[in-house]
């Protein structure tokens, strides 16, 4: 049978816009599949929102399957404190702020599959007064995380100010309860793959400052660095006996198509593995630095990859992209090369390097 879930029409009252709420908590386990939920979120009030998991620890069984969220004054599904979960082909629509929400920082090993939230006015997903301006507001997204430690694969972002954001950076202790025991910039990646970001106002994918280690956390910490102590933390660019402490991410199989941007701010031991990016004014904008893989087995930042503009006026405005433009890469400045390995350029392209750079002349871009 249909199963849907209402709330009344919006009370606005004291600056809140109050709708439908739902929350798994208090060491609960739950599953909400293959339901609607309508007019839900509220605005303003912490914790509000149409499907919530709140600090559940490792929760394999807890899972948010299949479901319609139409219409939220504030977020969609939000994973909070919670391991293990799943949160898989859900459909929004009409979300306002982050439509699935990462919040914490120390939140692992969620699968966050299949899932598709549409803004129905390019970048008009925004909202004002809530916790975080940050994910709601300054760099709303169809998905926003605080902690990339979790297998993002499958999904489909469209219409948003941006697609996808990785956003550690304004909160580099963690937030919350997690607060100071986590440095979310440095967490390893989970299986980021196969996601499609497209017109959207701003950028596809948003990682921002991110360089991933072998950071001391698991499941069985709830998440929680196990080494957050002066002065050597697993947090650290170096390990103990000076090594580099960082971590191989590889982010792959990636589709964008109609946005400003796509990449990053400064990022490191990163690559970009079959990232096709059709359309888009900066193709890969890799705004400040980088580094050397401490893998020295990796060696390309992107590699089997293409760049392509269409220019078309009618197959741009069907994409969302101006009507005109070129495969454009800005890439980071700094010392050391920057490698392109395999990589395709089709259409008018150029590529400038770097984004930004006080001596342009250190950086060196190599394409093989």
């Amino acid at each position: 049978r249909t199963v849907t879930i209402s709330g009344d029409d919006y009370d606005r009252r004291d600056g809140k816009i109050i709708g439908l709420h739902t929350i798994i908590a208090n060491g609960a386990t739950g599953e909400m599949s293959y339901t609607r939920f309508e007019k839900g979120g509220q605005r303003g009030v912490l914790g509000k929102y149409p499907l919530h998991f709140h600090l559940l620890g490792d929760c394999p069984d807890c899972r948010f399957v299949g479901n319609a969220v139409e219409t939220s004054e504030q977020r969609g599904i939000v994973v909070h404190g919670t391991q293990q979960s799943t949160v898989a082909e859900n459909v929004l629509f009409g979300v306002k702020g982050a439509g699935i929400y990462i919040e914490d920082g120390n939140e692992m090993e969620n699968d966050i599959l299949g899932n598709v939230n549409i803004c129905p006015v390019q970048g008009g997903c925004r909202q004002t007064g809530t916790d975080n301006p940050e994910s709601d507001d300054i760099t709303q997204s169809g998905i926003w995380a605080v902690s990339l430690s979790n297998n993002f694969v499958g999904n489909r972002m469209v219409n948003h100010l941006n697609g996808f954001s990785g956003k550690a950076s304004p909160f580099p202790d963690g937030r919350g309860f997690a607060q100071n025991f986590e440095c979310p910039q440095h967490s390893a990646f989970g299986n980021i793959s196969s996601n499609v970001f497209h017109s959207n106002q701003n950028y596809g994918m948003n990682l921002n400052g991110q360089f991933p280690r072998n950071v001391d956390r698991s499941v069985a910490s709830n998440g929680l660095v196990t080494d957050i102590i002066w002065p050597l933390s697993s947090c650290d660019a170096l390990t103990a006996t000076g090594q580099d402490n960082g971590r191989t991410a590889v982010i792959q199989n990636q589709l964008e198509f109609g946005n400003a941007f796509s990449g990053a701010t400064s990022l490191g031991d990163v690559q970009f593995l079959n990232l096709r990016v059709i359309n888009s004014a900066e193709a890969l904008f890799w705004q400040a630095d980088t580094k050397p893989f401490a893998d020295t087995s990796v060696t390309a930042y992107v590699k089997d990859s293409t760049f392509e503009w269409i220019d078309d006026e009618e197959i741009a405005g069907i994409l969302g992209s101006g009507a005109s433009g070129t495969a454009n890469i800005a890439g980071p400045g700094g010392e050391g090369s920057f490698l392109l390995e395999n990589v395709s350029f089709l259409g008018d392209w150029t590529m400038r390097e770097p984004a930004q750079n006080p001596e342009p002349e250190a950086g060196d871009l190599q394409v093989f």
